[in-house]
Parts: C-alpha cells; structure tokens; sequence
C-alpha cells in the first residue's frame, strides 16, 4: 500500500516590489485602452444592445478599480510589509486578471456579430 503524500503548497516566485507595481500599471493602462476602445465601438449600437454593452464596461471599470486599490495598497507598503502581503496580493491580482479576461471575452463575443455590423457600416 502506498501512502499519498499531501500536496506540498511551494512558494510562487513574486517579482520585488517596484517591479510588480509596474507590472499591475501596465495592466491597468492595458485595459483602459481596451475599454476605450470598447465603447468606441459601442456608440454605434441600438439602445438596447448598447445598455446591455455598457453593463459589461461598467464590470470591466469595476475590476479595474479594485486593482487600482491593490496598487495603491502596494505603493504605500513598505518593503517589509510587502514581504507578509505579496502572496495575497499576486493572488488577487491574478483573480482580477482573470474575472477581466472573462468580462472582455464576454463583451467580445456575445457582440462579435454587432461589432462585425458596425465595423462594415463604418467603410
């Protein structure tokens, strides 16, 4: 008989401070011009699909919102600080990078067809 062993949790390999902090502002500005871009597009639907259109920004605000908080908390940490806190904040990073990812790709999809409209009336 053998004896499982339990999953051992290894450490994640976090970059030092000032160099996540880019990391997360990268992101930030990323998805900035992607929802810019977004609602661009999206001036050019009906109503009713621009309402339901504009929910989806307003999500995709939302997370961007909560990682601009992540980044102020970071900035104002001490090296210290940062030390007890990375694992949870490359954590939640990583959660809001993906909750966007999914608020984009919901956006692009559920719309590709409309998107594709605009696009075509626009030449």
């Amino acid at each position: 008989m053998t004896s499982k062993k339990p999953p051992s949790k290894a450490k994640k390999k976090i970059e030092p401070k000032n160099i996540y902090e880019e990391k997360i502002k990268g992101f930030i500005d990323a998805t900035e011009e992607q929802i810019t871009s977004l609602k661009e597009k999206g001036k050019h639907l009906t109503e009713d699909t621009k309402v339901k259109y504009e929910e989806q920004l307003v999500n995709l605000k939302v997370q961007q919102e909560k990682l601009s908080k992540k980044l102020t908390k970071i900035s104002e940490a001490s090296e210290e600080n940062w030390e007890d806190m990375k694992e949870d904040m490359h954590d939640g990073f990583e959660h809001i990078k993906e909750e966007t990812a999914k608020a984009f790709e919901g956006i692009k999809s559920g719309f590709k067809y409309l998107l594709a409209k605009v696009d075509k009336t626009k030449k």
